[in-house]
């Protein structure tokens, strides 16, 4: 058996059996905090911990004006994220943080393993070993959804048909996100708790959230809908314990969105403005979240972080 195979054997072993206990999961890439990756309307952008940028992918570039849900891998070498070339299936690439280089993530060639032709990609998430955990849609239609493959987009297998919008490295843990409610799930896909209290509000939804290194907290963002004729949705960050207890609101701005927890599990990253074209990088402390502090401004619209272990 090749590597790869064997590789994907394990995390398919992993997910299909682990159960969900009171010990502590295996956290999404821990370590020591590295560095963290945004997507946004002018590209891909890398930034350090003192603030600095580098831009892996620029929105003028012939295949991507425009770069969402990035995922950096547990060793900080690869970045898969979903690019915009302003068709309805927009692709899904990986780029080499230290050269630049990217390449198509191959899906929807051919069929295997139940793997839809014409199908997109969608949210990718990496896994232990490189391996991607990744929705898949059709170009109009319902979700078809969420496969597990290689890097390189081969060894592709079908895991659940619901979405996952967080998840951690070993995939003992998995958060699905709809429109008014966050659920809890364990490997085998089962629904644990909820992780939001019940609303009927049509103006409640939820469209991100992060898992801590240590598997116990989950991090999101509540959006509030605003009204027709008002200036943008307000948004705040709560966190709150995988077993239901303990929220926090963290914020009280309403511009606050798409937080992820640091490698360490000690600090949010987090985005904040009203305006489409001008947003802020923060960092919080989860201990103290009113010592937030700007990391970086960028001078266009962000979305979706990610935070790499170096």
């Amino acid at each position: 058996m090749t590597w790869p195979r064997l590789l994907i054997a394990v995390v398919l072993i992993v997910m299909s059996l682990a159960v969900p206990s009171c010990a502590s999961a295996a956290g999404t890439c821990p370590g020591q905090n590295g560095k963290i990756v945004a997507g946004g309307s002018n590209g891909l952008a890398l930034f350090g911990q003192g603030g600095g940028v580098r831009w892996l992918v620029r929105g003028r570039d012939r295949t991507a004006s425009y770069t969402s849900a990035p995922s950096l891998s547990c060793d900080g070498k690869l970045v898969a994220y979903v690019g915009d070339d302003e068709t309805t299936c927009p692709p899904m690439e990986v780029v080499s943080v230290a050269t630049d280089k990217r390449r198509l993530f191959q899906y929807g060639r051919y069929r295997q393993s139940g793997f839809p032709v014409g199908g997109c990609g969608s949210a990718p998430s990496f896994l232990l070993g490189r391996m991607l955990l990744f929705g898949v849609r059709p170009r109009n239609g319902r979700f078809l959804g969420t496969f597990v493959a290689s890097d390189d987009g081969r060894h592709r297998h079908r895991m659940f048909d619901f979405g996952v919008c967080a998840n951690t490295a070993d995939g003992r843990w998995l958060v699905s996100c709809y429109a008014r409610r966050l659920v809890l799930r364990n490997a085998r896909g089962r629904i644990v708790r909820p992780l939001t209290p019940p609303t009927k509000s049509r103006r409640v939804y939820y469209l991100s959230a992060s898992i801590s290194a240590d598997g116990l907290w989950i991090v999101y963002a509540k959006t509030l809908d605003t009204p027709e004729g008002g200036t943008y949705d307000r948004s705040d960050i709560y966190v709150v314990r995988r077993d239901g207890t303990h929220r926090r609101r963290l914020t009280d701005d309403g511009q606050s969105f798409d937080p992820t927890f640091s490698p360490d599990g000690h600090w949010i990253a987090f985005l904040r403005g009203g305006e489409v074209a001008r947003h802020e990088l923060l960092v919080m402390p989860v201990a103290h979240p009113g010592r937030a502090r700007i990391l970086a401004k960028v001078a266009s619209s962000l979305r979706a972080l990610d935070w790499a272990p170096r």
